[in-house]
């Protein structure tokens, strides 16, 4: 078939198919957020472009290079939207702007899909959605154990949890890394010539990211450079040493990497990231989180302590097993001279109110196409009325997956009947 109008490039379908391994997903991250405490919010997918700008960072590769803009009609011209590039701003901005964060402890749970405008590749969509939470109003150590912890629940329950690993770091205070950042900066100068053009430019926008480079080019120079740990304070230091006692408490392993940064402007403390370590390069990192004070008030008069993560559903998928393959319990049909909407409908209605999944053949058939259909329906029964059964006063089951013998239900059975014979196999 040739179509006129293509999807999107980079904003891909969700097929059916596909759709039953987003829902073991989706399952397993609201069992664990509500283990937790933690009740959903949803924000709109347009924002204000200056949220990001004002959160995020106007240097950040996301502001800077990865936003979908867009402008309103002809009243509002002189404001720019965007599509929404990650959760957590949006996330604290509903918060404030409903009042949550006035004295309570607000712990909340979003998913949704995200947009940016990167190149295409495996793991990296322009569309892809996230699922994350956050802890507002806590600045103890234990908030961000917490939010880690609930990472290690959710692989747990997705049967993953020995194919990940955690990494962990400590960003220090906005006051420290100002110091740092110099250092860094002046350490990479020198060093230009050993950077990768990408890294150059980071150099000059955000020195802190270079340190994140996947660049191979540039490993020698990134390697040499100063450590940031010799620039945090005691108080620091000690906040982090919680922090790993905490996970320490929990049995959930850890590696420390110095090298690890996040490619947000509104992190400091404890960042960390769970990743594949099979998979390769950029595309490893599964989900990613740390500590954020600081960021209402970027965007307010106000301020309050956050923590949080955010996960790649996409990246997650992918390390997922193929899920059951979808079934319906039973299609049904009204057969040839016996057939009869209004009937078929009631009766379908009646057995679904009881229970069982049903899928009606809606259309007057013979047999053998009624047949065709129930067998590429993957229902695991066929069930129809024809002038036999009528006469008979009952419905005819064909059993459709193990080749089991053609039985009878009476046609006034209780649905309730129907669903224990037809469901109790299920």
């Amino acid at each position: 078939m040739k179509l006129s109008v293509q999807g999107v490039s980079g904003m891909p379908d969700i097929l059916p198919d596909e759709s039953r391994r987003w829902h073991r997903l989706e399952s397993a991250v609201r069992a664990a957020m509500q283990a937790c405490g933690y009740q959903e919010i949803r924000t709109p997918i347009l924002e204000s472009e200056e949220l990001f700008v004002q959160s995020v960072g106007a240097d950040t590769d996301v502001v800077a290079k990865e936003m979908y803009r867009c402008q309103a009609g002809k009243d509002d011209s002189q404001r720019t939207y965007c599509m929404r590039p990650e959760g957590t701003a949006a996330v604290v901005r509903a918060l404030a702007q409903a009042g949550l964060l006035r004295g309570g402890r607000p712990r909340v749970w979003y998913m949704g899909p995200m947009f940016r405008h990167e190149r295409q590749q495996a793991g990296r969509q322009r569309q892809f959605h996230q699922f994350g939470c956050e802890f507002l109003n806590h600045a103890a150590p234990a908030a961000d154990v917490e939010v880690i912890g609930l990472c290690a629940d959710i692989f747990g329950r997705l049967g993953i949890a020995a194919d990940v690993e955690l990494l962990v770091n400590n960003l220090g205070r906005p006051e420290e890394r100002r110091a740092y950042r110099d250092a860094l900066r002046e350490h990479l100068a020198a060093r230009r010539g050993e950077l990768a053009p990408i890294d150059q430019e980071r150099l000059a926008r955000s020195p802190l990211r270079v340190l994140d480079s996947k660049e191979a080019e540039s490993a020698a120079a990134i390697a040499a450079a100063p450590r940031l740990e010799k620039f945090l304070t005691p108080d620091s230091q000690e906040y982090f040493a919680r922090v790993l006692a905490g996970l320490d408490a929990l049995g959930i392993a850890h590696r420390v990497d110095p090298l690890l940064v996040r490619g947000l402007d509104y992190y400091n403390l404890t960042v960390f990231e769970w990743i594949d370590p099979a998979a390769a390069g950029r595309q490893n990192s599964l989900v990613g989180g740390g500590r954020y004070d600081g960021l209402l008030a970027r965007i307010s008069d106000s301020d309050c302590a956050g923590t949080g993560m955010a996960a790649g559903m996409e990246r997650i998928l992918q390390r997922l097993a193929d899920a059951e393959e979808w079934t319906q319990d039973v299609y049904l049909g009204l057969l040839d001279g016996e057939y009869d909407e209004a009937r078929l409908l009631r009766l379908a209605a009646a057995w679904r109110a009881a229970g069982l999944r049903v899928q009606t053949h809606l259309q007057k058939d013979k047999i053998g196409g009624f047949l065709k259909l129930a067998s590429s329906s993957k229902a695991r029964y066929a069930a129809f009325v024809g002038a036999r059964e009528r006469a008979a006063g009952a419905i005819a089951v064909k059993p459709l997956r193990d080749g089991s013998e053609q039985f009878s239900l009476a046609a006034d059975a209780a649905p309730a009947e129907a669903a224990r014979q037809l469901g109790e196999q299920r």
